[in-house]
């Protein structure tokens, strides 16, 4: 019974110490909205989105892989090291549903974009886990 009241407690101790505005966490990421799983997308999900044009691609590779790169078709750049302000600016729905890719499935920057979004308090985020290579790989289009 002491087990259970002790999880009990911790786990309230953690949702009280939701930083909630994430001033505190590396990249914009709280530890409590960490745990939260993304809700991911196949290509063909994929493929209607981008279609209907109905969310924001953010591509979330930064720098040069960014700016000499290929891209999803309507799709956004937004560097992990971006601070509020710019993520507001580039994003300013946050209840607007929106779409985070990287690289390739291996490619961590996806997720950790989608966290921070979601750090920040935007509320309708899926990932494209399989990333541009996935993308393409697929017979997705591509634009430079």
């Amino acid at each position: 019974m002491k087990i259970i009241a002790s999880l009990a407690l911790l786990g309230s101790a953690l949702l009280l110490n939701s930083c909630g505005t994430c001033e505190d966490c590396k990249n914009g990421v709280c530890a409590v909205d960490a745990a939260v799983a993304t809700p991911t997308l196949s290509y063909a999900e994929l493929s209607a989105v981008v279609t209907a044009k109905s969310a924001t691609l953010v591509d979330a590779r930064a720098g040069s892989k960014w700016d000499s790169g290929e891209r999803i078709p309507g799709a956004i750049g937004l560097s992990l090291e971006a601070d509020a302000a710019t993520v507001k600016a580039a994003l300013p729905d946050k209840n607007a549903s929106i779409v985070t890719y990287c690289g390739s499935e291996k490619c961590p920057m996806s997720d950790m974009m989608a966290k921070k979004l979601q750090g920040l308090g935007y509320t309708k985020i899926s990932e494209f886990k399989a990333g541009i290579a996935g993308w393409k790989a697929a017979g997705g289009s591509v634009i430079k």
